[in-house]
């Protein structure tokens, strides 16, 4: 740059072009460096940030999962679930909470199904919100690692083998895969190969419930309720006993129970003088709700308010062939404890695994948080009632308080005899009103729909899950 003298006047008027310039890019030197701006972000942000500016490679694009390169196979899955926290078991859609919407997102995230709708899934039970299972059962098509015809039920060795001849390992461990991923409050037990007719709903044989109380101070009459739940036991028509469904159009109400009894409880670890009983219930299928229903009018011969008898005369059609207004009882006590099949091996982990043991630490986690709140739970109880012992209380002006089995019993002024209150109409009339209506017509045409899909689901399988089993 050439030196530039201003005039003592600094009359820039009489300057050129170049002096000009000149004379700027001489006063820009002498200006102070502007300071660098600060990135003001959080010191986590700050290193994330830094961290993304050093490793500023591209990202290589997710490749989609390919599902014609494997084989599938016909499965059924074994799993519990505590249900307080869910909408049901069913699926309704992805704004809901059921136990199915955690079940569906787990089997895609690990890439066992692609579509759960081409996947001829079937459930067992239907469980409503806050019902729990310990044994609910679910079939579905689901990918696989071994061929058909290497399958051990299927005479085979029990592995494939690659294009170099090795073996590309034993079959995917179904249980761990979805404990990975699943809710801490559902938990896959086991897995079992079906044969291509099998569905969970209708290839099962039995089912067995159980509804749990507490009889603290003999409060209920234990013997009166053992005597009632012997009249269910049989083939009866429980229409008196469940929640009529119009969507489902059902019109026969006849089901089977082959053992109804009140037996304590002792609880785990096992004690005595637990106070807890429980309704063992077992038989071939149930209506909607209807362990409930049965459940609430046993607790109400508990409380001597019905005889035992209530029970046989609303099983009679002839005397009884209307429904009665009652409550039915809470559903957090109610689990479905197993469901029973013929023929079927369950394939449990093998005890002496990693993952189940780490599946065993995480469910006593879940066991060793809920006792803590159980003892958390009878302190506070004695700390108001200045007691050592849980007082239930009294309800207030006299009333009847009607057990539920929620713990708190709904008080009214004078209990009216369930034969004499206003009945429901009858399930003919309802089903019918409903079959006029444009929502009855949209149901018909989904069913129909989802009906095609899996029949075509069925035609466009190939062999691998068209064999006797697997």
């Amino acid at each position: 740059m050439t030196s530039v003298t201003a005039p003592k006047e600094t009359n820039y008027e009489s300057w050129s072009p170049t002096q000009l310039i000149d004379r700027i890019k001489q006063l820009e030197s002498q200006l102070p460096s502007p300071p660098k701006p600060q990135l003001s972000l959080p010191e986590p942000t700050m290193y994330a940030y830094l961290s993304s500016q050093i490793n500023s490679s591209p990202t290589k694009p997710s490749r989609s999962f390919e599902f014609d390169k494997y084989p599938t196979r016909y499965i059924a899955i074994k799993y519990a679930y505590l249900g307080w926290d869910y909408s049901g078991v069913a699926y309704c859609s992805p704004d809901v909470h059921t136990v199915e919407t955690e079940l569906f997102k787990a089997l895609k995230k690990v890439k066992l199904v692609q579509d759960i709708e081409t996947c001829r899934y079937s459930r067992c039970g239907r469980t409503d919100k806050g019902v729990s299972a310990m044994g609910q059962v679910s079939a579905l098509i689901v990918r696989s690692n071994i061929n058909p015809e290497d399958r051990l039920e299927n005479g085979g060795r029990g592995y494939s083998l690659d294009e170099r001849g090795q073996s590309k390992g034993e079959e995917l461990d179904y249980v761990q895969r979805l404990n990975w991923v699943l809710p801490s409050t559902i938990r896959v037990i086991a897995w079992t190969p079906v044969p291509d007719d099998f569905d969970a709903r209708f290839s099962c044989r039995g089912r067995q419930y159980r509804y749990f109380f507490t009889n603290l101070y003999d409060e209920l009459d234990i013997s009166a309720m053992r005597t009632a739940a012997e009249y269910f036991i049989g083939e009866h028509d429980f229409r008196n006993f469940c929640k009529l469904d119009v969507k489902k159009q059902i019109t026969n109400f006849r089901r089977r129970v082959d053992k109804a009894d009140i037996v304590p409880y002792n609880g785990l670890p096992e004690n005595p003088n637990s106070k807890m009983w429980m309704l063992e219930l077992h038989g071939s299928a149930f209506l909607w709700h209807q362990v409930r229903c049965m459940m609430a009018i046993l607790f109400l011969v508990g409380q001597k308010l019905e005889e035992p008898e209530i029970v046989r005369e609303l099983l009679d059609m002839e005397k009884n062939p209307k429904k009665p207004d009652y409550e039915m009882a809470y559903d957090i006590p109610l689990v479905l404890y197993d469901c029973l099949y013929d023929g079927l091996e369950w394939r449990y982990p093998e005890e002496s695994s990693r993952s189940r043991d780490k599946m065993l630490q995480n469910l006593f986690s879940t066991w060793h948080e809920q006792k803590l709140r159980e003892t958390m739970a009878g302190l506070f109880c004695t700390s108001f009632a200045r007691s050592r012992e849980i007082l239930m209380g009294k309800n207030a002006d006299n009333k009847i308080g009607i057990c539920n089995g929620s713990g708190f019993p709904k008080p009214i002024g004078k209990y009216r005899k369930v034969e004499k209150r206003p009945r429901q109409e009858a399930f003919e009339v309802a089903n019918e009103r409903f079959r006029k209506t444009a929502k009855y017509e949209r149901q018909q045409k989904r069913m129909e729909a989802k009906a095609k899909l899996h029949e075509d689901t069925r035609d466009t399988d190939s062999g691998d899950t068209m064999e006797s089993f697997g």
